[in-house]
């Protein structure tokens, strides 16, 4: 978990500066689609009084976020466990679903981003953050990456339109999609 949340992870991700930088307010309904230990959800749910979703893999995760959620007074995150890539979510509820440096480890792109698109609202958007596809200081072998030109291609094959494309920094790039 250490690496989830090391201190130059969290620096470079700026999750209040980035989810500001995608527009999320509040009333928003945030999904954030492997969670981790919740270095985005917590945030989200700090800027928006409507439901945030937080979905992992790992019980392990989703047990942190519950603590800090308890910890800091905060009932407005729904944890969901992910056994496949459905999710017990009203089809067209979020304004934003969030992935960050989590495409490029899943398996099954087309179920994900099938469910991703029936969940998320008409207007809403897509927010992926990958690793740069070159050598950085962390993350996995450049081959295991998804280049920025890659990312779009994938997307946009599923019916959404590239927004925007940012760099976070020396290992991270952000880009949004809309339906």
């Amino acid at each position: 978990m250490h690496k989830f949340e090391s201190p130059a992870r969290v620096a470079e991700l700026n999750p209040e500066v980035t989810l500001r930088k995608i527009g999320l307010k509040d009333g928003d309904v945030f999904c954030d689609i492997g969670a981790g230990p919740g270095v985005f959800t917590i945030p989200a749910a700090k800027v928006t009084s409507a439901r945030v979703y937080a979905i992992d893999v790992l019980d392990e995760m989703l047990g942190i976020i519950a603590q800090k959620c308890s910890e800091q007074g905060i009932n407005n995150v729904t944890r969901i466990l992910a056994k496949e890539y459905s999710y017990p979510i009203a089809g067209g509820e979020c304004d934003i679903v969030f992935m960050s440096t989590v495409l490029h480890e899943v398996d099954d792109t087309d179920a994900l981003l099938k469910e991703i698109r029936r969940i998320l609202a008409p207007q809403g958007k897509l927010v992926i953050i990958e690793l740069h596809k070159r050598e950085t200081p962390i993350g996995p072998p450049v081959g295991h990456r998804i280049s920025e030109e890659k990312l779009q291609q994938i997307v946009e094959g599923y019916s959404f339109a590239q927004d925007s494309l940012i760099s976070l920094g020396e290992n991270l790039y952000l880009a949004t999609f809309s339906k």
